[in-house]
């Protein structure tokens, strides 16, 4: 374990890796948790599958326009179609959620499908092995970039203000949207806002875990915390911590071991989880016990 702490300030892709996981931490306690309290894991869920569409067709175009670049290298990459798709589809998903015109799981299914589908066509239709893609359906967070580092802590602080100045908000919006309404709340207004801010965190988690494990990082943490029935705000603080320690593990595990770090990653998580559950009531009764005697 010291000698892979040292391996850390010795490489940079292990050093990128840890500021990576940093990063990731924050916007799991945080979304997460936002997430699980308002059970928007089905919209993140959904979100997480679409992109898939913008994916594929800035690849298809990146092809078709190979000669130029400008476009090539900085307008059709996969990140920014990514985040293309999560607006386009953030937008109809919240209009559509806000107004009740349809069921959400039929709108969410339908989002999925069709973002998925659109995606696999324009995969299928660019020529040569689609490396880039691979990588953002499974992600690795051994291959984060400088450039993703830099969007990832940009984001990750707005959240974290976002968080700060609006918390009163959030609580009452996430725990009783009829509430808010009553009390006077634009739910609709931040409804829409945080599909948006789910979907950009989706993106961005993408590099780390990708597609196909990105809701169990984005849920895990905060859904074994709120077992607990703590406040939001201890809970926030305490699932990025539990996130940044699995993280750790698995990155420490995949190094030695040579083995994906995403799978292993959430694997410790959900063992945790897991665990949790199973747990739960003992430990409540031993507290119950503990402090019963205490106070006699």
């Amino acid at each position: 374990m010291l000698t892979f702490i040292t391996y850390i300030f010795s490489y940079s892709f292990l050093m990128y890796a840890m500021l990576a996981l940093l990063g990731t931490s924050v916007l799991s306690a945080t979304v997460g948790t936002y997430v699980t309290i308002n059970r928007f894991s089905y919209i993140a869920g959904a979100l997480s599958h679409s992109i898939l569409f913008g994916m594929g067709l800035f690849n298809y175009l990146k092809f078709i326009f190979s000669n130029n670049i400008f476009l090539k290298e900085y307008l059709f990459t996969p990140l920014n179609g990514a985040f293309l798709s999560a607006i386009i589809f953030s937008i109809i998903i919240s209009f559509l959620y806000n107004n009740k015109k349809e069921r959400l799981d039929t709108i969410l299914s339908a989002i999925c499908s069709i973002g998925m589908s659109a995606g696999i066509l324009f995969i299928f239709l660019t020529p040569g092995y689609n490396q880039e893609l691979t990588r953002y359906l499974f992600g690795n967070i051994l291959l984060v970039s400088a450039n993703n580092l830099i969007i990832l802590f940009i984001f990750a602080l707005l959240i974290v203000l976002i968080f700060s100045l609006f918390y009163k908000k959030i609580l009452s919006i996430g725990f009783d949207n009829e509430f808010a309404k009553i009390m006077g709340q634009n739910v609709r207004l931040f409804n829409t806002i945080f599909i948006l801010i789910t979907s950009f965190t989706v993106v961005l988690l993408t590099q780390i875990v990708g597609i196909v494990l990105l809701i169990a990082l984005l849920t895990l943490p905060s859904a074994t915390i709120l077992k607990f029935n703590i406040s939001m705000r201890k809970t926030i603080f305490l699932s990025g911590i539990l996130n940044f320690i699995a993280g750790f593990f698995g990155i420490y595990l995949s190094f030695k071991h040579n083995l994906p770090s995403s799978p292993i990653i959430i694997l410790i998580l959900g063992t945790i989880y897991i665990a949790t559950f199973l747990l739960k009531s003992r430990f409540i009764n031993s507290f119950n016990i503990f402090f019963k005697k205490n106070l006699k």
